[in-house]
């Protein structure tokens, strides 16, 4: 399956004499973990789980990209207790239509467009930019995605390094924001072939916000060379993610589990050696892009 990558949109809203700043808006869905769009948005039928999202804010000639999410649902029509959640905002929460969010990342400060427009492939024209930017969702490719979210970090590792405050490591060299670019990158991706669920225990939970609590492992070890092909990726829970870390247990050839010898019979370790010799919950779908 190809996973798409988007820029949403957030603007200034008025209502009669009532207004609410497109930002204000920003921070609410990304509370609810929920994105409203208006019923049939051009390419509403594209939008899918998994998808990536970068959340840009305009107006006036400036643009600014606020954060990340990846996308939980397709387009749907969002149930009652959601919709109750989004009009207790407001009348400016009434569309009944959109997206729920996972993997929600709100950034500590914007990154304006302005500096990225010469690296960002899907603007064509330079000299109006905002034309490429027209509606509430715009297709891009995964590099622009990347050029977006690595400028980001870029700034933020920058700032940091200016702040005074003392690093805990040498190393923020580029090379070092690009690892964590692809980090975030490989655990959408890996989280999404699992549709979130722990491949172990089979459970699927999220917190308050929607985002989901699995996380994503490498299978081979990135300290061995292990690759950051999704395929090289498994999702567990927080608990079996450290329990699989820490050799407590591992997966068969089959997809079945062995358990650590020590730890079987202990009340302490049922969680993890109750799955001996069971098969792991394998990804839905075994298509990779």
């Amino acid at each position: 399956m190809v996973r798409r990558f988007w820029i949403f949109k957030a603007m200034d809203a008025k209502i009669g004499s009532e207004r609410m700043k497109g930002i204000d808006v920003y921070h609410w869905d990304m509370d609810d973990g929920l994105w409203g769009l208006r019923e049939r948005v051009p390419n509403w039928k594209y939008l899918s789980r998994g998808d990536y999202v970068v959340f840009y804010l305009g107006g006036r000639g400036e643009g600014n990209f606020q954060g990340t999410a990846t996308l939980d649902s397709g387009f749907i029509r969002f149930e009652e207790h959601e919709m109750e959640k989004r009009l207790a905002h407001g009348p400016f929460f009434t569309s009944s239509y959109g997206v729920r969010l996972g993997e929600i990342e709100v950034w500590e400060s914007s990154k304006n467009i302005r500096p990225l427009l010469d690296n960002l492939s899907f603007i064509t024209n330079r000299e109006n930019w905002g034309s490429h930017l027209r509606g509430s969702i715009t297709e891009i490719s995964e590099s622009d995605f990347e050029v977006i979210v690595s400028s980001y970090e870029a700034d933020r590792i920058v700032s940091e390094s200016n702040s005074g405050t003392p690093s805990l490591t040498d190393d923020t060299s580029f090379s070092k924001m690009r690892r964590k670019v692809r980090d975030n990158v490989f655990a959408a991706k890996v989280k999404g072939n699992y549709d979130f669920f722990c491949a172990l225990c089979r459970k699927k939970r999220h917190d308050r916000f929607g985002r989901p609590e699995v996380e994503s492992a490498h299978i081979y070890p990135r300290a061995l060379d292990g690759s950051d092909d999704q395929r090289n990726g498994i999702a567990l829970c927080k608990l079996h993610h450290w329990a699989f870390e820490n050799g407590l247990f591992s997966i068969r050839d089959d997809y079945s589990v062995v358990v650590e010898e020590r730890i079987k019979g202990d009340q302490n370790y049922r969680e993890i050696y109750r799955f001996e010799n069971r098969t792991i919950r394998l990804p839905e779908e075994r298509e990779y892009a």
